[in-house]
Parts: structure tokens; C-alpha cells; sequence
């Protein structure tokens, strides 16, 4: 059973905003992920003032030929992925790229522009020349920028300045601008509403980590038929939970002269023994890797296999009276240790 993240819909849509459309751009498999949205070359356009935001999904661009009009428009942005196979092995690729232009009105584009020239942001230098910034934040995007102004172009990069002190110098112009942009402009609302035009039943990213699946309405109806089922299944999560790795550290000794690896997902039945034990395709051996490595490969696996198998057919879940069938998954760290993973979406 895989995860699945599901996403809520709001639609709200200002009346400031032109919008042009869904594009969908394709790759063909199994070509590398090579979708990238198509973007005015700043440095060869003809634009006295260009102001570009880059994030995750979507980007905000401000621009005048005169420095007195300006126009604007926020362009939104995701990935469908879905499971190619290349040189013989399945992987998880982009494949086709969506895109939208939502233009941004000529006064509102224009108060916005003049607000950031009037700030300092266009004279600011990126952060890895601000002596005082911290850039070991894990899991925290940046702020980037694309600036023309002057004559001058200019590239902006701040590391997760949410978590800058605020004492760093500039910091405050930098978030400032991006909050006026994100409540102005309503970004996550136009965002939102381009989600709700995808097509349905695909699995989307906005940046190649975080994958979000679209329900389709046939899904989201049997999702809240299945409401007590998942219901019940999250009232003993923690129990069963703590009991199976509890019996999982004596299947750790059981595998010490064993080199196990991947995913093996387990399904227990109403009457508490193990039903079936299936591996995870992307582990399985893999012939292009070499007849040798392949056999050598083969063979431990279903040593591997064999003694999980066996080890888990000992484990008794009798005595929680189930209702329905429990899904778990056992990996391997690096070190061989045995990890139980629930991808059960409740």
C-alpha cells in the first residue's frame, strides 16, 4: 500500500488576476527529468525592470520597458510522475510538466514593483556574501531572486531565512517583500485553484521530493466509505505497533549472518497470522547488473526472504481480535538494522 499525501482543495480566485490556461509539456520515457518551465532570459531581454521569485512551484515576475508601467504575472507550476523503466530498471520519473500563466493586473503589478525598488532589495548581495547567515538548515527551502534593475542584473539566494536570526543583516527587506507578494497576490489560493484543474487519479511534485497523489472522485468516495475501517486501524496503531517491534528484535538475531535489504510488505489476516509476504520490485536482483552479481544477488535474497518469512510466521496477533487485515513494512538501514514502517493512509 503505498503513501499517499492528500492535498485539500480551496478555491478562491481575486478578481485582479487574467488566467491563461493549463499547459502540459511531455517527456518521453525514458528520457532523464529534463522538464523545466520556459522563463524570459532576463539578461537578453529588453526590460529596463525585471523582478523574478522563484519558489516551489511557482514563480512571481514583475517587469517595465519604462520604469513607469508595469505588468506582472505569477506562473504556476507542477510534475506528474510515474514509473518508467530505464536500462532494464523501473524508476519514478517526471514525465509531464503542467504549467500556468495568471497575469497579474497593470496597478496592482505596478504599487508591488515600486515597493520593492523602494525597499533596497535590488541592491542587496546574495547571502553567501553576508558573513553572519547560517546554511545548515536541512529541509527548509530558499528564497531565490532574478533582478534587472539600472542596467545591473543581479541573482539572489537566501538559505531558510524563516530561521535567520534577525539581526542578519537584510533579512528583514528580503522576508518583508516576500510576505507583501504572498498576501497581495493571494499565492496560495491561486495555487490551490491550479491544483484543482489537474487531471485526477496522478501522482504530482512540486519540487521531486515531496510527492502528493490526486484522489479521483470514485477514490474519495470508497476513501470515506472506508472511514471506519481506517478509523479502528488508527485506535491500535501504537499497540500493534509496539508489540511487532518487539518481536522484531528477535528477528534481528535470527538475520545477523545475513546481509537483508529492501522492502518487505507483510499483510496479517482477521486471525492474527501472517497471510502473505511480498518483496518491493525495486529491490528484486537485477540481470543487467551482471549474471554473477545477479545470482550472488538472487540467492541471498532468498535467504533472506526465506528466514523473514519464517520468523514472521511466528508472530501471533491473536490476541488483538481483529477486525480487519494490518499492512506493515519491514526495510533495512544502512547497518542492517530492521525498521517497521506503517503506510497505512488513515
Amino acid at each position: 500500500m503505498k503513501y499517499i499525501q492528500f492535498i485539500s482543495i480551496l478555491l478562491t480566485f481575486g478578481s485582479i488576476y487574467g488566467q491563461a490556461g493549463l499547459t502540459s509539456y511531455s517527456a518521453d520515457p525514458p528520457a532523464k527529468d529534463t522538464l523545466e518551465v520556459p522563463l524570459t532570459d532576463i539578461k537578453k531581454s529588453d526590460y529596463v525592470f525585471y523582478f523574478r521569485l522563484l519558489l516551489s512551484g511557482q514563480i512571481v515576475e514583475l517587469y517595465s520597458r519604462d520604469n513607469k508601467t508595469f505588468d506582472g504575472k505569477i506562473v504556476n507550476s507542477i510534475k506528474e510522475y510515474n514509473q518508467v523503466k530505464v536500462d532494464g530498471e523501473y524508476q519514478i520519473n517526471a514525465t509531464k510538466l503542467y504549467t500556468e500563466n495568471v497575469s497579474i493586473e497593470r496597478s496592482k503589478a505596478t504599487s508591488l514593483a515600486r515597493q520593492i525598488i523602494e525597499s533596497g532589495q535590488v541592491s542587496i548581495p546574495t547571502d553567501s556574501l553576508i558573513e553572519t547567515g547560517t546554511r545548515l538548515f536541512f529541509h527548509c527551502e530558499s528564497l531565490k531572486f532574478e533582478i534587472m534593475y539600472g542596467g545591473r542584473y543581479l541573482e539572489q539566494s537566501f538559505h531558510c531565512p524563516w530561521r535567520q536570526p534577525d539581526s542578519l543583516e537584510f533579512i528583514d527587506v528580503i522576508l518583508s517583500n516576500y510576505d507583501l507578494l504572498k498576501r497581495e497576490l493571494n499565492l496560495d489560493s491561486i495555487y490551490q485553484n491550479f491544483w484543482s484543474q489537474l487531471p485526477k487519479g496522478r501522482t504530482y511534485s512540486r519540487n521531486g521530493y515531496e510527492m502528493a497523489y490526486l484522489f479521483t472522485n470514485k477514490q474519495l468516495d470508497a476513501l470515506e466509505k472506508s472511514k471506519p475501517q481506517r478509523d479502528y486501524l488508527k485506535s491500535i496503531k501504537d499497540t500493534i505497533d509496539a508489540y511487532l517491534s518487539a518481536e522484531l528484535d528477535k528477528l534481528q538475531i535470527k538475520l545477523k549472518d545475513l546481509s537483508c535489504s529492501g522492502n518487505y510488505h507483510l499483510i496479517f489476516k482477521e486471525n492474527g497470522k501472517l497471510w502473505k509476504m511480498k518483496v518491493s520490485g525495486y529491490y528484486k536482483p537485477k540481470l543487467f547488473d551482471g549474471l554473477r552479481w545477479y545470482l550472488e544477488d538472487k540467492r541471498e535474497m532468498r535467504r533472506c526472504k526465506k528466514a523473514i518469512k519464517q520468523a514472521v510466521r511466528a508472530i501471533d496477533l491473536s490476541s488483538f481480535n481483529l477486525k480487519y487485515k494490518v499492512y506493515r513494512t519491514l526495510t533495512f538501514g544502512i547497518k542492517g538494522d530492521i525498521q517497521l514502517i506503517d503506510n497505512t493512509l488513515y
